[in-house]
């Protein structure tokens, strides 16, 4: 449950925040001034001076200030937020879907680089635009004419930047700061920022964006538009009518939520929206990569190719975009090409796929020491198991003598020393006098006699927990082991399994099964694995692990389990209103944990109450007749325990400490 003001105000007073009552009063003041619904954004510029720099066009344009952009711009619901999709906020692209996400008639966006100039992206609520100008005037004076707006007075301060990025993290501590400075101003606009983060007086916010943060503490009322339209789709995980609306959406943010979505699901209708992306929104690089996907997926160079050089011409230092245009230009058969952007590609950032891709091409032309040193560079820095695909190409590579060998070479690091022996040896029956022979013999030696095994060093309910020799049952099982093979290990997924005595199964996992720990080529490995839900029976259990042919076994004496243990799995530590653990981690471990952990909280609930006396909220009756300072004065081990084991199933129940949380799940349980 979200807190409601009156009780917002009631958990500032637990902490000793003060609250201002006058708050009401700041934001009709704020509304009858017209300053709550400005109608351009300027978003923080990136540089020593961006937020100074984008506070002085916010100003002489008439828009936001660019703390309030920062503070309640909503992210979108994927990860990595704007940065999956966008190399850079600060982009023409960027400007629109800010736009989009939040109402604004226009954004405003920009960084400025290593000699003084600014990069401009502006929405103008129709069409984006960008420019490249040399000082803060010549980007005020663009962005005025491009919106037709009258330009007002360019004040910069760039000894303001600290106290911007402080109101950006922390805007109560700002406000506090320009008081001190005597601008009464801007800490009036910083504790309006702050009381609408803190207790939720969106008054301060557009319509739009007060109802998109409005529906994010409440997913039922979330509005269908906006940036409330793709959290909808992607709370729903992309089933029912609001992924239909994205996709029929000609907006550039629901567009592009529908390609993530349609494209994660693998549903086939992602192509033909991707190819879109470049129409509806030419400057956006990212809509041009996926168009490339897109050809490339239905095996068209040609079309690829052409996208990724429109990518380019948008961010020519994308490190992905050159290594798939050199893929692009071997599947055209451009070969020097290919050459040529793959090793660009690599002076940009070096990365698995162009030396991949660059072993196949010098093995395909002959040139072994060449093809033998970009392979073994990529199987060192390959984290992601992309030798699995680079297998596949040179599969799909033709019929070239020497790809024998390296299929026989990659397979090695891959740890598939039987099929790395097959290939190896086909090629030697078929070209015994090759020049590749003499290697591919002693790689075929090194394959003869592989083996694997695996050690389990310790068990705990956490991962990189406290070793433990007890274990409960229900608890969660992590597993700390030592795997070790020749030539090298291979890429599977370790297996968990717990059986009765009677051998029957009753839990089992999976760990690792996309991308191992580890990256190929290597020979040990050594790290924590789960977890393993245990039975909730307790008595006598037989773990198996297996990774591939390597297999350890342990018995495992399983006893009762305690509350205490089970946050201690969870890594849930409750804590005072210091912010300091109301009893020590291993504490939760202890036989007598969950007593200790108990009368520890009850005393620290005790010791609060007179202060939640203090609270109108907390000190009227509520529906079962007494209050919540009554129950913090006397409460009961059973109180307690169904507190924390609510706590367990959410866990936010114990933030920012026990005692805010203990009150509010009280009041809660009041007022049902």
């Amino acid at each position: 449950m979200t807190p409601g003001v009156d009780e917002a105000q009631a958990q500032d007073r637990l902490t000793g925040t003060p609250y201002s009552g006058a708050m009401r009063r700041l934001f009709a003041l704020l509304l009858a001034l017209g300053l709550a619904f400005a109608e351009g954004w300027v978003l923080p510029f990136e540089g020593k001076t961006g937020f100074a720099d984008a506070e002085a066009l916010a100003q002489a344009l008439g828009a936001r200030d660019p703390v309030f952009a920062a503070l309640f711009l909503p992210d979108p619901p994927w990860r990595d937020g704007w940065r999956l999709t966008l190399p850079r906020l600060a982009t023409p692209a960027g400007a629109r879907m800010v736009a989009e996400a939040t109402g604004a008639d226009w954004v405003l966006t920009g960084w400025q680089d290593e000699k003084g100039l600014y990069h401009l992206g502006l929405f103008d609520g129709q069409k984006s635009h960008k420019a490249v100008v040399g000082s803060l005037e010549a980007a005020a004076l663009w962005a005025g004419a491009v919106l037709g707006r009258e330009v007002g007075p360019l004040e910069k301060h760039p000894e303001h930047e600290p106290l911007l990025r402080l109101a950006a993290r922390d805007p109560m501590r700002a406000a506090a700061a320009a008081q001190a400075q005597g601008d009464e101003a801007r800490a009036r606009r910083y504790r309006a920022y702050a009381a609408a983060l803190a207790h939720g007086k969106l008054l301060v916010l557009p319509p739009a964006l007060r109802a998109f943060w409005v529906g994010f503490h409440d997913p039922k009322k979330l509005p269908e538009e906006g940036m409330g339209l793709v959290w909808r789709a992607f709370l729903k995980k992309g089933a029912g009518p609001a992924l239909e609306k994205l996709i029929q959406s000609p907006l550039l943010l629901h567009r592009t939520a529908a390609v993530l979505l349609l494209y994660s699901a693998d549903d086939p209708r992602w192509k033909p929206l991707a190819r879109g992306l470049p129409e509806l929104e030419p400057l956006y690089a990212w809509g041009w990569e996926m168009k490339s996907f897109a050809a490339f997926e239905d095996e068209n160079a040609e079309e690829a190719k052409a996208a990724l050089l429109a990518a380019l011409r948008l961010n020519p230092t994308e490190s992905l975009y050159w290594t798939n245009l050199g893929w692009a230009y071997y599947l055209t058969g451009e070969r020097a090409r290919a050459r040529l952007a793959s090793l660009y590609a690599l002076k940009l950032e070096e990365n698995p796929t162009a030396r991949y891709n660059l072993g196949l091409f010098y093995a395909l032309w002959g040139a072994h020491l060449e093809a033998r040193r970009n392979y073994r560079k990529a199987v060192a820095e390959d984290e992601n198991w992309e030798i699995r695909m680079a297998l596949k190409d040179l599969e799909n590579a033709g019929p070239a003598p020497a790809l024998g060998y390296w299929k026989g070479f990659l397979l090695t690091y891959a740890g598939e020393a039987e099929a790395a022996r097959s290939a190896l040896s086909g090629f030697l029956r078929a070209h015994a006098d090759h020049p590749l022979a003499p290697w591919a013999r002693r790689l075929l030696r090194r394959n003869q006699n592989p083996w694997q095994r695996i050690e389990l060093l310790a068990l705990s309910i956490r991962e990189e927990g406290k070793p433990l020799r007890r274990l409960g049952a229900g608890e969660p099982l992590w597993v700390y082991l030592d795997y070790q093979g020749e030539p090298a290990l291979p890429g599977r997924s370790l297996e968990l399994e717990l059986r009765d005595e009677a051998g029957e199964l009753v839990a089992r996992a999976e760990r690792f099964s996309e991308h191992p720990p580890y990256p190929p080529g290597s020979v040990g490995y050594r790290g924590w694995a789960g977890p393993l839900m245990l039975p909730e029976k307790p008595g006598r259990y037989r773990l198996v692990v297996r990774w591939d042919k390597a297999k350890a076994e342990r018995v495992l004496e399983l006893g009762a389990s305690n509350l205490a243990r089970k946050l201690y799995a969870q890594g849930l530590l409750p804590k005072d209103l210091d912010g300091l653990p109301v009893v020590p981690e291993d504490t939760l471990l202890a036989p007598t944990g969950e007593e200790r952990l108990l009368s520890a909280l009850i005393a620290l609930f005790q010791e609060a109450a007179d202060r939640a006396a203090e609270i109108d909220v907390y000190a009227k009756p509520l529906k079962d007749g007494k209050s919540v300072a009554e129950r913090m004065r006397s409460p009961s081990p059973e109180l307690v325990r169904a507190f924390l084991e609510d706590a367990l199933k959410d866990p936010k129940r114990l933030e920012p400490n026990a005692v805010q949380g203990f009150a509010r799940w009280l009041f809660e349980r009041g007022t049902r």
